[in-house]
């Protein structure tokens, strides 16, 4: 049970913190799901890095550009 209660709040944490310009935190799981997780990639390594490769029209749709600094920005003290 508390391990549901940690996936769902850090889910949600997720959803507000990093998503929230592109998709609205409103959404239900499945949708959250459908338009975020289930976009189509494909890992490629490529001078030593690896890469991920999506279409033109989902990362101008995700704005991938923009979750990406999100991801990069430091996490806030919680202590």
């Amino acid at each position: 049970y508390f391990m549901m209660v940690l996936g769902n709040n850090l889910f949600e944490a997720f959803k507000e913190d990093v998503t929230e310009a592109v998709i609205p935190a409103s959404v239900y799981v499945d949708t959250f799901r459908r338009k975020f997780i289930d976009t189509a990639g494909k890992l490629v390594r490529h001078a030593g890095k690896l890469v991920l490769k999506v279409s033109r029209l989902d990362a101008h749709r995700l704005r991938f550009d923009r979750l990406y600094e999100k991801c990069q920005t430091g996490l806030p003290q919680l202590c």
